[in-house]
């Protein structure tokens, strides 16, 4: 068996939209950016470890149409399932890149949260059980 660890990155890069958003007391989503193509909608995450969470989480995005029906997400283990939560180190921060398929012409709000890999139950953050990053608008 050969066990690796991952690379760890301890200074903020560089992001477009800097937020603090907190998913309970481990998480923060400190920046986001948004990159549009014609073949997919890219959401680039970076979360910041306030401290070693105590649960296997799963981060996930929605997306959601004018009417609040989702039309895209993404339900994850962070950095494309490599990251899980039970390993990350206080201080550090993560980057999760998430492709969602390409959305039709509208306006679009993006959430992301965190929830439980066993139980479900999402962790509290700025909206209640998710939070608001923005609004995209598809051309």
């Amino acid at each position: 068996i050969q066990v690796s660890a991952p690379d760890r990155l301890f200074n903020l890069p560089h992001v477009d939209n800097r937020t603090q958003i907190r998913f309970g007391d481990w998480i923060e989503l400190v920046g986001y950016d948004v990159k549009s193509t014609a073949d997919s909608l890219t959401l680039d995450l970076i979360w910041y470890a306030r401290s070693t969470p105590e649960g296997d989480m799963l981060a996930f995005v929605h997306v959601e149409d004018t009417t609040g029906r989702i039309v895209a997400q993404s339900d994850a283990v962070p950095a494309n399932w490599t990251r899980p939560t039970t390993g990350w180190v206080s201080g550090e921060y993560i980057m999760d890149s998430r492709a969602l398929p390409p959305l039709p012409p509208g306006q679009y709000t993006l959430y992301v949260g965190f929830a439980d890999r066993v139980t479900g139950v999402r962790l509290p953050a700025a909206d209640g059980d998710r939070a608001v990053i923005g609004v995209y608008k598809a051309p």
